[in-house]
């Protein structure tokens, strides 16, 4: 499997600020098993016929801030997966991506409280998008979704669950 650009496993306090992440082999930046992390002003790009180019893929994690990010990619934008709660994503630029912002799809852990606010999504297939597979289990609760601004999207929400078991 390709390796993500950069991935932060396991770690508490961290920050990363006003860089730019771009053409990553697979997922840009994944946090996994983390708690209280900071994304600021971060600009990841990538060709919009990659595939799993995922902008920010939060794995597992705790206590999340996604803030003025600009995100131009070919997959998810922002995602987030299991068991995955408070994140608050906040003035992001998605672009370009499958999603803008994507609940899901490992939901076993669950995935709740989740916050986005003021963000565009721009030319993304879908604006939010939540999806799930029979047999995950998880619950997907306390979703807030404020000021987010569409333009260019094929559908702005789209919930997905998927009736096979792999």
């Amino acid at each position: 499997m390709r390796p993500p650009l950069l991935q932060i496993l396991k770690s508490e306090q961290v920050i990363v600020e006003g860089v730019t992440l771009t053409n990553s082999p697979l997922w840009t930046l994944h946090p996994l098993y983390s708690t209280n992390l900071l994304f600021k002003y971060l600009s990841i790009i990538k060709p919009k016929d990659a595939p799993n180019t995922d902008g920010i893929d939060v794995g597992s994690c705790q206590i999340v801030q996604i803030q003025g990010c600009h995100i131009d990619v070919g997959d998810d934008g922002i995602r987030t997966n299991i068991p995955t709660n408070d994140i608050r994503i906040e003035h992001c630029t998605v672009k370009n991506a499958h999603g803008g912002a994507v609940i899901g799809s490992e939901t076993a852990g669950g995935i709740f409280n989740i916050n986005v606010s003021d963000c565009l999504f721009d030319g993304t297939d879908r604006g939010v998008r939540i999806k799930t597979r029979r047999g995950r289990g998880g619950k997907i609760t306390n979703l807030l979704f404020s000021n987010i601004r569409m333009q260019g999207n094929l559908c702005p929400f789209f919930g997905w669950i998927c009736c096979w078991s792999a």
